[in-house]
């Protein structure tokens, strides 16, 4: 027998004069409760247990998939774009770029679809940082994470390889992007 069919046993109402003692009656003997209760303690213990386990099992396995995605990523391509502009943004100093961001040009490229913002210049002027900041702007607006976006850096310094590597590295950032979402 159960513990909530004892339980129930106990309490359920008889009929007629029986009805009134019935309810003026304490079912219970201290021994009774006491070891009621034991038996309810042990099985909260019991169920307590049982759910660290499965919540132990369920963190292993979504850790063991972040471990795969994270593996995939890696085999998919080893660059990391997304680490270059993260050290381009953290040597920019305040308001460097700002002009660019408030620029008619810069304004004009974001509102026309299918826009190019062409930027020529000789090496050393900061064209890097300003896409640094660009694409730091366009990931704040971005907001939600809705949208898979990607960049990539091309440095006469950093060989990629051919078109398959550049391919590659913004599939690495769309599956980097989605792990996040």
């Amino acid at each position: 027998m159960t513990i909530l069919d004892e339980f129930q046993r106990k309490i359920v109402i008889s009929s007629g004069v029986g009805k009134v003692v019935h309810a003026l009656a304490w079912k219970f003997n201290k021994a009774e409760v006491d070891r009621m209760l034991s038996r309810m303690e042990r099985l909260k213990v019991l169920i307590l247990i049982s759910l660290e386990m499965d919540h132990f099992k369920l963190s292993k396995a979504v850790n063991n998939d972040i471990k795969d995605i994270k593996t995939i990523a890696e085999w998919i391509s080893p660059t990391v774009f997304p680490a270059q502009q993260s050290d381009l943004i953290a040597r920019r100093e305040e308001g460097t770029g700002q002009w660019f961001l408030d620029s008619p040009e810069f304004a004009d490229w974001l509102r026309e679809p299918r826009s190019t913002l062409f930027c020529p210049s000789i090496p050393g002027t900061g064209k890097t940082m300003l896409a640094a900041i660009t694409i730091e702007h366009l990931s704040q607006m971005q907001g939600s994470g809705n949208i898979g976006f990607t960049h990539m850096f091309c440095n006469y310094k950093f060989n990629v390889g051919n078109t398959s590597h550049f391919l590659a590295a913004l599939l690495k950032q769309l599956v980097q992007i989605k792990m996040r979402t």
